[in-house]
């Protein structure tokens, strides 16, 4: 007896096994990730929201006093209102050579990127201090400012609310294992981590004594890649030593990029990794992006969302136009400023983030999902496949958008694409139904939208009969 059964697609991303092993598990997600109603949604699109003229470096976004602050990889420093209207507040420039790391006192953006510390405090950028040091990272906690000496293990700090005025005796050094300092991060709890390759410490707040700061505690890990370490959930997000995503609680490290693994165990170029916290719709991702990793289509770039409360990984990419496949986001930095999110990209651009925008930069945003192997009734006959999808949305126009989808059955072959209708404004009937697929003991479902159209998903049945053994 055929029935209608609903056919999984609200599983997570795997990627550690051959995909032929694959059953309960998506074997891709590419721009798209699992809502929490556990269908599918396009990952929003990057829309043009500024390009500096004669600006070619990439640009780092950061948040100021109700202004959108851009620094660029050349060094120059930017003020931009809502209206995209940009100003050059560039005196001295940023200099080392490397990703920028901010933070924030009570009057002023200090930053540094490997040379000296800048501060911006509304005018134009200044020198923090002649005594402060050649810093990759800098922080602020308590009333103290805090960075590392590039290339040591020691960190200094400035005196109490005199953030220009840095004792030479004001060191600290990170303790527990023999280290080189390369990450600081202040948490939202006032604690300190202090990281390097072989250690992860916590320093805290002495209420009173010759140093306001003491070592606490340790945690289990190494920071293998500096710009990847994030306080977020009440935690400290980072890539290991062994190269591994972890979130730290306490002095306890779990590795959460068990899903993906093998996918970045075998990465060979992790330079410029960088990792960010970034909501979208109302859920919660960690972004890393290796922008210079090979990816699986030959191109620079992988870029992965976590969501962090489902425990679910999924895959951005942008578009080569010229080789007609996916590359890498274009995204390099993320904020948010004005209750919007904005994007940092290379040659001067910034972008927003929007829901209602579905290409990057213009170009192609491919959204492409492929499950595992469905073989849970054993050998069957499906006489049809029926498709839940919104349809006819109000920003498709007169123009009906197209998706299209094809299946692998037994593992033999793929079949041709069929494409179907998502239908122009006003076409609200949200069922799509495919033709028989014949009897199988196991099928692949692959699907693909490159249309600039909304895409949302909410369940895919079979039209099922068991035909025993």
């Amino acid at each position: 007896m055929s029935e209608w059964r609903p056919i999984a697609v609200n599983q997570k991303m795997f990627q550690n096994v051959a995909e032929t092993s694959l059953q309960k598990a998506a074997a891709a997600l590419e721009n798209i990730y699992i809502n929490d109603a556990g269908g599918h949604t396009r990952f929003p699109g990057l829309k043009p929201f500024l390009q500096i003229p004669g600006e070619t470096g990439t640009m780092f976004v950061v948040d100021y006093k109700s202004d959108l602050i851009a620094v660029s990889s050349t060094g120059r420093t930017y003020r931009i209102d809502d209206r995209s209207n940009a100003e050059s507040v560039t005196d001295v420039q940023l200099s080392g050579g490397l990703r920028p790391v901010f933070t924030k006192t009570e009057d002023e953006l200090v930053y540094a990127a490997g040379g000296p510390i800048l501060r911006f405090a509304g005018k134009k950028t200044e020198l923090l201090s002649n005594d402060a040091p050649i810093a990759t990272h800098v922080a602020y906690a308590d009333g103290y400012l805090v960075a590392n000496e590039r290339s040591s293990g020691r960190f200094q700090y400035s005196d109490a609310g005199l953030w220009r005025t840095w004792d030479p005796l004001n060191i600290l050094t990170a303790e527990s294992n023999p280290d080189v300092v390369t990450a600081i991060v202040a948490t939202p709890f006032r604690e300190l981590m202090v990281a390097g390759p072989s250690s992860v410490e916590q320093f805290e707040r002495l209420p009173d004594g010759t140093t306001p700061f003491y070592r606490r505690w340790a945690v289990g890990e190494g920071l293998g890649l500096p710009y990847t370490m994030v306080p977020a959930d009440n935690g400290l997000w980072f890539v290991n030593s062994d190269y591994e995503f972890v979130r730290s609680s306490g002095q306890i490290g779990r590795p959460l990029s068990g899903d993906i693994q093998q996918k970045l165990d075998n990465i060979t170029n992790w330079s410029e990794a960088w990792a960010a916290e970034m909501p979208v719709d109302g859920q919660k991702f960690m972004l890393l992006q290796l922008p210079h990793a090979i990816n699986v289509y030959g191109t620079p770039g992988i870029t992965m969302i976590f969501d962090y409360k489902n425990n679910r990984w999924s895959l951005l990419y942008g578009w080569d136009p010229r080789r007609g496949v996916p590359a890498c986001w274009p995204g390099r930095s993320v904020c948010s400023v004005w209750n919007r999110s904005f994007v940092g990209g290379e040659n001067g651009k910034i972008f927003e983030l929007d829901r209602n925008t579905f290409t990057n930069d213009g170009q192609v945003q491919r959204a492409l999902y492929r499950s595992g192997h469905y073989d849970m009734w054993g050998p069957i006959r499906c006489d049809g496949l029926r498709v839940r999808v919104a349809r006819g949305d109000p920003l498709n126009g007169n123009v009906a958008p197209k998706f299209q989808m094809r299946i692998n059955k037994d593992n033999r072959a793929w079949t041709r694409w069929m494409e179907k209708s998502l239908g122009a404004r006003g076409d609200k009937f949200m069922f799509i139904d495919y033709p028989a697929l014949g009897s199988c003991s196991s099928f692949q479902i692959e699907y693909i939208v490159t249309d600039p159209c909304r895409w949302e998903l909410a369940n895919v049945k079979g039209l099922i009969t068991e035909l025993g053994t």
